[in-house]
């Protein structure tokens, strides 16, 4: 075959155009007519033409050439995740250089150079466990977990394992084993630190590390799954279906059938994971897109049904793109029993591999000056609530004045103090923020480190309340908010917190749920007027429990308050300080009320955590946060009460505030010792008398 260049003058003279026409015509730059560069298509394919990728590489510098480096080749969700890149890469006109990095750290090493030199584009790394990528000096794409810094493509393994947890509880399990591989992993940590945030009261999981195991008994050893079932534990969740073949044969070697005795449960949805007897109960990260959706479960039988429905959510952004797992349900046979269960693994595959595909290609589609540098990153994890208007008021101002790259994790408290748990010898936080309560259950726990506030510039102009909110120097307030009772004044008067239980208004009232932060501090103030407010709340929850069938709902969002009492179904509920603006703006005589007993409420305090390699900087942020300039700008935008007490604010801003010296000193707070230590009994006497 001739060389390229001469073709494209072949075709040229063939034409009686000038070789850069017909350039321009088949690379689509220039002004070609239509009709002329139809003509030089036609007469391109007629003589074979192919272009030179080497010359296009000199004219360019670019080599239409992406790299993917891979842990283990051998593991069979690996070649899924080459299929899917290579897919795109090809789609986008790029070709793929694959290395096998044979879980060697040195090994991985040593082919990204290697890849380097061969001049790609750009590079696709799913990094052995345990490791960080360094700045390569090309743009780069990470697979591996939220919490990794940097361009980073991610499936939500922690919703992943909450799912899991989720459906084998519901199906009744109460003794669970998880089945891990290795510790030292970011994805199986995740996993792990998911279905643990899941296990409801009485539910218990332990978790068994295969290769530790493997040290001691020596490779492809018992993992003793037999005498599990023998000490009463029905489920075995493992972090990937490699782990849970190896425990299906196993109990079945041993004569115990699955699901009959036992259920097992996998990750990753391999190719197999449908075809071995009984089909496995799995979840599926999206990897195995060109597959057909199947809904399974283990054991089922010929009654298994397909179902194939959407992804229950979309994965949020956060300087990289997360797929999101397909949600797991009951079977839709009817057979609830947990050694008859069977899971339905809601996916759309396509769709999910959608945003990971965009994520990989586009950013390895990027110059010379993409988003490959490695700046100095800090991660922290916080509430969801108004990320727009922290991101504007106080993440990007600072990551501007420090250089830096923030990285914010988003969650109820729950779920993020278990995953700061699940990576406690590996740390993937820097700083949260969490309430008083959960500060003080952090410390308990070995998770947080005391706060140097001599590092601290703004510390003297916090509130007193707030410069070490449970005694211990753990934890520094940076807002609270008060808790009362907002009312319809042209329905009831409300005076004393007991009018939530009285007669006027008996069926037109909503009432916090337990389980919420406005719950506890609402039962704390009813026994208090009621004149019996112990620490148990025994005499609060009981008076509820008497008049339970007075009480509209029972809420857990107080974003749903506005719209009952706008339709005039409540007329009184107790509320954080916080929501107050919604309710203003009705069209309504609203009033906040200020009880006999006093308002009680609650602080939200930051918190450092225990071996993070950036407690430095994330002392920088927390001093950032607590400025004067921070707390007021947030204080305007009625995102938090601050802390800071020389923040000046309007009256008409404070009026929506917990605002002022003088209110800030009334407040009646539960202390920290007295809501960790208690919360299961109220649990348990609240599910015992009033049952929502």
């Amino acid at each position: 075959m001739a060389r390229s260049g001469p073709k494209l003058t072949r075709i040229a003279t063939t034409l009686g155009v000038s070789a850069a026409t017909v350039s321009n015509a088949l690379s689509g730059k220039g002004r070609v007519s239509a009709e002329l560069a139809e003509k030089i298509r036609s007469v391109a394919a007629e003589i074979g033409y192919v272009p030179s990728q080497a010359g296009r590489a000199l004219r360019t510098g670019k080599s239409a050439v992406i790299g993917l480096v891979l842990p283990d080749i051998s593991n069979p969700l690996f070649p899924q995740i080459a299929q899917a890149i290579e897919f795109a890469a090809s789609s986008a006109g790029y070709g793929v250089l694959i290395a096998d990095s044979r879980g060697d750290v040195a090994v991985q090493t040593r082919a990204i150079e290697r890849l380097i030199e061969r001049g790609v584009d750009g590079m696709v790394i799913v990094p052995r466990r345990g490791t960080r990528i360094a700045d390569v000096g090309c743009p780069v794409a990470v697979v591996d977990t939220p919490s990794t810094p940097g361009n980073t493509v991610a499936a939500d393994h922690w919703d992943g394992g909450r799912q899991i947890a989720e459906h084998l509880v519901g199906l009744g399990h109460r003794r669970l084993l998880i089945l891990g591989n290795n510790p030292a992993s970011n994805v199986q940590n995740d996993r792990i630190g998911g279905l643990r945030s899941a296990m409801r009261e009485g539910a218990q999981a332990e978790t068994l590390w295969i290769e530790r195991l493997e040290q001691v008994h020596g490779k492809g050893c018992s993992l003793g799954l037999a005498g599990k079932v023998a000490e009463g534990v029905t489920a075995f969740a493992a972090v990937s279906d490699l782990q849970a073949l190896r425990a299906l044969t196993e109990l079945q070697r041993a004569g115990i059938h699955v699901p009959e005795q036992a259920s097992v449960t996998g990750f990753d949805d391999l190719i197999w994971s449908p075809v071995v007897t009984p089909a496995l109960t799995t979840i599926s990260d999206g990897y195995g897109a060109h597959r057909d959706a199947r809904g399974r479960g283990a054991g089922a039988g010929d009654r298994r049904r397909r179902s194939r429905i959407s992804i229950p959510r979309q994965a949020r952004c956060r300087h990289h793109f997360e797929s999101a797992y397909a949600a797991c349900r009951p079977p839709v046979h009817g057979d609830a029993s947990p050694q008859r269960a069977a899971t339905q693994c809601q996916r759309r595959r396509t769709a999910v591999m959608k945003k990971i595909l965009i994520a990989s290609s586009a950013l390895l589609l990027i110059g010379a000056h993409g988003a490959s540098a490695q700046e100095k990153t800090l991660t922290i994890s916080v509430y969801g609530f108004a990320q727009d208007a922290f991101k504007e008021l106080v993440y990007d101002p600072f990551e501007a004045k420090c250089g830096c790259k923030l990285v914010v994790e988003t969650g109820n408290s729950v779920e993020r103090l278990a995953k700061m748990e699940a990576n406690k010898a590996n740390p993937v936080v820097d700083m949260a923020v969490v309430s008083m309560a959960d500060a003080l259950s952090a410390t308990r726990s070995g998770l947080i480190d005391k706060i140097d506030t001599s590092k601290l510039s703004n510390f003297d102009k916090l509130y007193d309340i707030a410069k070490d909110p449970n005694g211990d120097g753990m934890s520094i307030g940076y807002t609270f908010y008060a808790t009362s009772i907002v009312y319809r004044s042209d329905k009831v008067e409300v005076t004393s917190w007991a009018d939530l239980l009285g007669d006027k208004l008996a069926g037109h009232v909503a009432l916090p749920n337990v389980t919420t932060n406005q719950g506890p501090p609402t039962l704390y103030m009813i026994g208090e007027a009621l004149g019996q407010n112990t620490p148990d709340l025994k005499a609060a929850i009981a008076a509820v429990g008497e008049k339970k069938d007075d009480i509209v709902t029972f809420y857990v969002k107080s974003s749903q308050l506005v719209q009952l009492m706008q339709q005039e179904e409540i007329w009184a509920a107790p509320i954080g300080r916080f929501s107050w603006e919604g309710f203003t703006k009705m069209d309504l005589p609203i009033k906040w009320a200020t009880p006999k007993e006093g308002q009680t409420g609650g602080m939200n305090v930051m918190v450092l955590a225990k071996g993070s390699k950036n407690q430095d900087l994330a002392l920088q942020f927390m001093d950032f946060w607590l400025s004067t300039e921070i707390q007021t700008a947030l204080a305007e935008k009625l995102v938090d009460s601050p802390a800071n007490k020389e923040v000046k604010v309007s009256p008409e801003i404070a009026e929506n505030l917990t605002y002022g010296e003088e209110t800030v000193k009334n407040l009646k707070l539960i202390p920290s010792a007295v809501a960790l230590d208690n919360r299961e009994a109220w649990l348990s006497e609240w599910n015992a008398k009033v049952g929502q």
